[in-house]
């Protein structure tokens, strides 16, 4: 009896074991001051998990990605870990210091309180391994970048890399890398600039957007109608200033549609005027947009006709126009 009721015992000690392992990353609730004594001590580099209470990715992670074994294994070795708050106590201040704008912004600190590293959004677990190692990295992480780039290093492999790297921290820092690297290179049709300058083209007055806009169908034919198309509303969208009139908003559309589609931008332009008005709810200028572009333009396209068709029978009581839609 005294065997079973041992037997059973260590069972229970084992199970009780097992969970106790494998409980993901192991986070400290100590002061920011604390922590930085704990890295320079243990000779380590801070984790800060910067994360907001309203941000859906960063219940993600906490969930899914921190409790993972092999997850918790890597970062309690390497890192003290520090979940924080930015919007509360000690995390605004901290916000502010190491310029965190988009959340989860995963930092890697060193005992000076200085960033070593850092990624910015969800990460899945072996990702977020990856970029842990490219903190520890001293040559690769985002100060040993920032000190090759001070040294002059131009080397076009560095600079795209930094150029990525500098592009995930969101604060437009990346623009100048991305001209240096632009610059290096005398063919900007290869397969692996065209894909740069997908990723990077943002500015519609740029040369990179004229390479798009010049050479869009080979730009179609690599990364398909569809990523182009929204790669040019993207940057149609982050060209209209925030309080732009509705003359401001149009000039900026019809000049960009002319740039990248100069056989069909007046009709795209005229297109956009519908549903510039429809999202604007002026009913009267969206009937006379839609009735002026299908006159001009007709389209076989039943579903859109349908969805147009509807529009003008819920909200258009101007009866010409209606009788124009019929």
């Amino acid at each position: 009896m005294k065997q079973i009721v041992l037997s059973a015992a260590f069972c229970l000690l084992i199970g009780v074991a097992a969970t106790a392992q494998g409980t993901g990353i192991a986070f400290s609730h100590d002061s920011w001051e604390e922590v930085l004594q704990q890295a320079n001590e243990a000779n380590k580099l801070i984790f800060v998990d910067a994360y907001a209470v309203w941000c859906g990715p960063c219940k993600a992670m906490s969930k899914d990605v921190f409790t993972a074994d092999h997850v918790g294994d890597f970062y309690n070795e390497n890192f003290i870990n520090v979940k924080m708050d930015m919007e509360r106590g000690e995390g605004v201040g901290l916000a502010r210091e190491f310029n965190v704008r988009a959340y989860p912004t995963l930092l890697y600190v060193n005992g000076s309180g200085e960033v070593v590293h850092r990624g910015v959004g969800y990460h899945a677990s072996d990702e977020l391994i990856a970029l842990g190692e490219k903190a520890l990295n001293e040559d690769g992480n985002l100060l040993g970048m920032e000190a090759r780039y001070a040294r002059g290093d131009r080397d076009a492999e560095f600079l795209q890399e930094y150029a990525m790297l500098r592009y995930g921290m969101m604060d437009g820092s990346h623009q100048e890398v991305v001209d240096e690297y632009m610059e290096t290179q005398k063919n900007w049709n290869t397969p692996e600039n065209m894909a740069f300058i997908m990723r990077f083209a943002d500015n519609k007055d740029s040369k990179m957007f004229d390479h798009i806009a010049d050479n869009r169908e080979a730009y179609e034919e690599l990364f398909g109608k569809e990523q182009v198309v929204g790669k040019i509303q993207q940057v149609m969208v982050g060209s209209i200033p925030q309080n732009a009139s509705e003359e401001e908003v149009f000039s900026i559309v019809d000049n960009i549609y002319a740039k990248a589609y100069p056989v069909q931008g007046p009709e795209l332009s005229s297109h956009f005027r519908i549903l510039y008005y429809r999202q604007a709810r002026d009913v009267e200028k969206f009937a006379e947009a839609a009735v002026q572009h299908f006159n001009k333009y007709p389209s076989d396209d039943w579903s859109e006709l349908n969805e147009m068709a509807w529009t003008f029978y819920e909200a258009v009581e101007n009866e010409a126009y209606l009788e124009t839609a019929v």
